[in-house]
């Protein structure tokens, strides 16, 4: 795969992938475009995301997510979207429960504090480069903190046998900062659907053009010739989707290199020669 492009003085384009960090050598690559209409192909394997018309070529699209043992973005996306309806679920039990126990006088077993619930511990260890997503959790964090701020207080009052004091206090709070956190998770999809930008790099190689997905663009950046071959851990040298591992120069953070060899490959087996042919 170097052959060609490691004696160029040409950068690499790097690109990142559920978090991950890779690079596809920019002699090969024609250009990025907004992944917008793709159209599936019935019968086609996991891998192929199906064909993009671009400038009157149908090119093949390789979901490089899949072909590289990820979860689709697609796949993420409901994972997180089906989470969060979980989260909101638990906020109403939340204070649900908070209102029985105070009105009958029972133990609270739930956490007050709104880092140990299910929803703080994911929401302190969750981590994206999406500089819109950060911001719209970020308007989780008063709501949420107020809501989980009343239980200690409910609980002292019903204790106290000031139980009407305690309702005040829970009612305010599921029209309140409960009703607030509810609308965000409400508003979650959508926002977050509307955020995914998914690009298309169309490469050209061995006289193939065709798409690969990618979650976002990096930087084009120089490597030099500080490429290792990747540990053999998915066969031979010519049936490895990384081929290469690479050591950032800036950061000495690691950049995945897959092999375009094998990505060639895997499009002609699944699609008609014509439909990845190179211009001539």
């Amino acid at each position: 795969m170097l052959q060609g492009a490691a004696e160029t003085n040409l950068p690499w384009i790097t690109f990142r992938l559920e978090g991950n960090l890779y690079g596809l050598h920019s002699l090969h690559v024609r250009e990025m475009v907004a992944l917008k209409q793709v159209v599936s192909l019935p019968g086609s394997p996991e891998h192929i995301r199906g064909v993009l018309p671009l400038r009157g070529k149908m090119l093949p699209v390789v979901d490089l997510r899949v072909f590289l043992g990820h979860r689709s973005l697609s796949q993420e996306c409901q994972e997180l979207i089906a989470m969060m309806a979980r989260r909101e679920e638990d906020h109403r039990n939340w204070l649900t429960e908070l209102e029985s126990c105070a009105r009958e006088g029972r133990d609270f077993r739930l956490s007050l504090d709104p880092h140990q619930c299910a929803f703080g511990k994911w929401y302190d260890a969750f981590q994206t480069d999406n500089l819109e997503l950060r911001r719209f959790l970020k308007r989780f964090e008063t709501p949420h903190r107020n809501v989980h701020a009343v239980g200690s207080q409910v609980l002292e009052l019903a204790r106290s046998g000031e139980q009407t004091r305690a309702q005040v206090i829970i009612d305010k709070t599921r029209d309140g900062a409960l009703a607030a956190m509810v609308g965000l998770f409400q508003e979650f999809q959508a926002c977050f659907m509307a955020m995914q930008r998914e690009l298309a790099i169309i490469l050209e190689y061995d006289a193939c053009c065709f798409a690969v997905t990618a979650d976002a663009i990096d930087s084009a950046e120089y490597l030099g010739r500080n490429l290792h071959p990747a540990p053999g851990l998915w066969g031979t040298a010519n049936s490895r989707p990384v081929e290469y591992i690479a050591e950032r120069m800036k950061d000495h953070s690691l950049i995945m290199i897959p092999s375009m060899d094998f990505l060639v490959q895997s499009v002609r087996g699944t699609a008609d020669s014509s439909l990845c042919a190179a211009d001539s």
